[in-house]
């Protein structure tokens, strides 16, 4: 059995990561941690004339980095995966697809406000895309 985790900075990802990881100990399942460095949208003059992109990758890193540690110290083998693109829960789908996972676990939200009114729920997309098994976790 094949578990994919989504990994962020969120505390609604340490709640994910930590049935994932039950779950995997229990079953004898591989792991798989998946964290995305987000590109911002273009919005061409209103866009912040910084690259963001190293900052997103960095913050992703350290999320897989927690990740593999919470995985070691259960004793749980934890590969993982840092992705970049626009949205993560394509990226999700995708990998999910790409190496035969059996179950999806996700976090219930990871964004609040205008930012999910934006870019709508991840786990959302994920539930309604995902040709697997999907675990929502609150």
């Amino acid at each position: 059995m094949k578990i994919l985790v989504a990994v962020d900075s969120s505390q609604f990802s340490e709640k994910a990561l930590a049935k994932a990881v039950e779950l995997a100990q229990k079953g004898g399942a591989e792991l798989i941690a998946l964290a995305v460095a987000e590109q911002p949208l273009d919005m061409g003059e209103i866009a912040v004339p910084v690259d963001l992109s190293a900052h997103y990758k960095a913050v992703a890193a350290k999320a897989l980095d927690k990740a593999a540690e919470v995985a070691k110290s259960k004793g749980v083998a934890l590969r993982p995966v840092l992705e970049g693109g626009s949205s993560p829960a394509d990226n999700i789908i995708e990998l999910a697809k790409k190496e035969g996972v059996d179950l999806i676990v996700t976090g219930s939200r990871g964004r609040t406000g205008l930012e999910k009114f934006l870019l709508g729920s991840v786990a959302s997309k994920v539930v309604s895309h995902a040709v697997c098994s999907v675990l929502v976790v609150r």
